[in-house]
């Protein structure tokens, strides 16, 4: 994966230096244009953006062990017409940030052996090096041993550009153990957004500010899944500013975010730990119809197919709803 992304940033300029030679290479007016010499496949490809997006989503959705992302690289120096389409989805799916530090300027970064390090400030030319390739990433990805520390995002913190840094970023897994990594994770917050995977150790109140900051910069998530060691991390501030969402796996939930959630015509999936304060009693009478309906759904499915175990789709009122501790669950439950 490294070495496709390590020459896609050749890729203009080498039809640069094509669109030169042919400049200068003599053809007359009256020569056959080089696409009517190509075959009818190749030339479908060319005119129908459609066929040729489907063939090469074919490509990129190949297994990982497959040669796809070398075919999609050949397919984008093969002509213009196919470099767009095959950039776009070279660069679609990202699992770290990696590939886009390495299309920048020698000398700009520096490996560490575990982590990049800048060698000195970036310049225009690097931003525009770098939008060349921003717009194209849908989904990014980070793991708990990140390839860049506070001072790398910081040097990212303050692009020639409103951010984000990603603009059409549409699904982000941020893994942290770090409060202050945390911190940057705005950088990436798009109103396009839908989904958004955080795994975290802590949950400080800077990291709820983040998260809070995140919910408003961030109004179209759909599906959001928070993990947390803090059994005490509460994620209802956010929750309650997003009205789009159909999955929810998270820690503890207020009183107030339940209901809300609970409004939500398009949430199917809920799994959240109880909160430590009383409950009202319309809210417990809630939980109470919302798991009884659960229960009898989930029975009559069983009994129709046979099966052991079974997770209905639909309105929140059939759907899987998970309430955890469990162990609390008894002094709700009918």
């Amino acid at each position: 994966m490294e070495v496709e992304f390590s020459v896609h940033s050749r890729v203009e300029n080498e039809y640069e230096v094509n669109s030169l030679q042919k400049a200068h290479s003599g053809q007359k007016c009256g020569d056959v244009p080089t696409s009517f010499k190509l075959p009818a496949s190749t030339r479908c490809m060319t005119i129908i953006p459609e066929l040729r997006w489907k063939i090469f989503q074919l490509v990129h959705d190949a297994p990982a062990d497959s040669m796809g992302n070398r075919t999609l690289l050949a397919l984008a120096l093969t002509c213009k017409s196919f470099s767009g389409p095959a950039l776009d989805l070279l660069w679609q799916d990202l699992d770290n940030f990696s590939p886009l530090v390495k299309c920048l300027p020698q000398g700009l970064c520096k490996w560490t052996g575990y982590k990049f390090e800048f060698q000195r400030t970036m310049t225009f030319d690097d931003w525009s090096i770098f939008c060349k390739y921003n717009h194209r990433v849908r989904s990014l990805r980070t793991n708990r041993h990140p390839v860049a520390d506070t001072e790398f995002w910081r040097n990212l913190s303050c692009p020639p550009f409103l951010p984000p840094l990603l603009p059409n970023l549409v699904s982000l897994m941020w893994k942290s153990d770090n409060t202050e990594l945390f911190s940057y994770m705005w950088l990436f917050a798009t109103p396009k957004l839908r989904r958004l995977d955080i795994l975290t150790k802590t949950f400080d109140p800077s990291e709820h500010s983040v998260l809070s900051l995140i919910s408003m910069l961030c109004p179209s998530i759909s599906h959001f899944n928070f993990h947390s060691i803090m059994n005490s991390a509460d994620t209802s501030t956010a929750l309650q500013r997003w009205s789009h969402l159909t999955s929810v796996i998270t820690r503890e939930v207020s009183e107030a975010a339940l209901l809300h959630l609970f409004k939500l015509p398009s949430l199917h999936v809920l799994e959240f730990h109880l909160p430590p304060t009383p409950m009202s009693a319309n809210t417990k009478k809630l939980l109470q119809c919302s798991y009884a309906l659960r229960i009898a759904r989930t029975n009559r499915i069983m009994q129709q197919s046979g099966a052991h175990t079974c997770v209905s789709r639909g309105p929140l009122h059939r759907s899987k709803i998970n309430i955890l501790p469990y162990h609390r669950w008894s002094s709700i439950r009918p």
